[in-house]
């Protein structure tokens, strides 16, 4: 910002030396107001993209939940299975989904 407006106190010097008129001052200065408005636009734009790829988006954390959800009926079914006991099973499914939800959770912070 002090860029700028030493850049119209330049324009404003030369001026009044009359090294430039009124007009071409005039013209100057929208010019200079442009390119900052530009700028602005575009730092913005960038900002919100960033913003917008570090956050998780509601599907991927549906899909994780989905993810999980069978994964802990899996882990379930085939410890009934191979253990005959559902309750071992089902301790043993949940013990698996724990740490399948840290680890995700680790990565998505990361």
């Amino acid at each position: 910002m002090t860029t700028i407006l030493e850049e119209f106190r330049r324009l404003e010097e030369a001026q009044k030396r009359g090294e430039i008129d009124k007009a071409n001052l005039a013209k100057l200065r929208q010019e200079i107001s442009e390119m900052v408005e530009e700028a602005e636009l575009a730092s913005a734009t960038d900002a919100d993209e960033t913003d917008a790829q570090d956050e998780p988006t509601h599907s991927d954390l549906l899909r994780f939940t989905l993810l999980a959800i069978c994964g802990l009926i899996l882990c379930v079914l085939l410890g009934s299975w191979f253990l005959r006991d559902p309750t071992l099973a089902l301790t043993l499914g949940v013990t698996v989904l724990a740490a399948i939800v840290i680890r995700a959770s680790q990565e998505l912070e990361d």
